[in-house]
């Protein structure tokens, strides 16, 4: 299963699992050839060392741009060294045994990509939004009871968590665009409420950040978005709520321009 790991190293979407997938198989196939061909003289000493030489550094060549061209050198690599690090061995079975454990890898590697569903897509979307918001929360809460004479005077560590939250939203967003259509297009309906939470997100650190004095309302603001975080947690939950997505959308939107007055 160490070839699935490799393969799903970038993400478990299924347009990233079946590009890699591929991209593996077809290198390893290579891979073995250029190994049998190598290996059939069983090569030792000075000969094996310039052969692994060449293949290291052809790997380090590719490795960053092209995965089939970096498997097509590292499968023949890993044979080598195989046969060195003990009596020589029979060619073609080693081959094929790598071979084999290469697709058998790939394929469970494009079945896992498959396994995501919409549901569990959106719901990977809605708490990333709600985490958003909390941690937003949190700053408006704490700019709002920050000395008069001191406005800015958040804590760092609120902030960098707002800046957390919404790194994982935009990854959370990335990986289910990249699902197959079914999964993105029932993620995709959640795109208005990813951009307001961002958008919401984004205008509190730069007020927070610029020093901004809060108003009486920045305690109702927080409270607003507390809610709203925890409207989106229900209705994560298969057994939650039933909230419109399109409704909640709006009211980040008011919440964002609610706070953008407060400048």
């Amino acid at each position: 299963m160490a070839t699935a790991a490799a393969v799903l190293g970038r993400g478990s979407h299924a347009a990233s699992a079946n590009e890699r997938a591929v991209l593996r198989g077809v290198g390893t196939a290579a891979g073995c050839l250029l190994a049998a061909a190598l290996l059939t003289g069983h090569p030792r000493g000075a000969v094996a060392g310039l052969i692994l030489g060449l293949l290291t550094f052809l790997t380090d060549l590719y490795v960053a741009r092209n995965y089939a061209l970096a498997m097509l050198f590292i499968t023949p690599m890993a044979l080598v060294l195989a046969d060195v690090a003990s009596p020589p061995l029979a060619v073609l079975p080693l081959v094929a045994a790598r071979l084999a454990e290469t697709l058998i890898g790939c394929a469970a590697a494009v079945v896992a990509g498959q396994l995501v569903t919409g549901r569990w897509a959106v719901r990977q979307r809605l708490r990333a939004v709600a985490a958003t918001l909390t941690t937003t929360a949190t700053v408006v809460e704490s700019w709002n009871t920050a000395r008069p004479d001191s406005p800015g005077d958040v804590p760092a560590g609120a902030l960098a968590a707002v800046e957390r939250a919404q790194a994982r939203l935009t990854l959370v967003s990335e990986r289910t665009t990249a699902e197959r259509r079914g999964v993105r297009l029932a993620a995709q309906r959640l795109d208005p409420i990813v951009h307001e939470a961002h958008q919401l997100a984004v205008t509190v650190l730069r007020q927070v950040r610029s020093a901004a004095p809060p108003t009486a309302d920045a305690a109702q603001i927080a409270s607003a978005i507390r809610s709203l975080a925890s409207e989106l947690i229900d209705l994560a939950d298969p057994a939650g709520s039933s909230a419109d997505p399109d409704s909640l959308s709006v009211r980040l939107a008011g919440l964002a321009r609610a706070v953008h007055v407060l400048d």
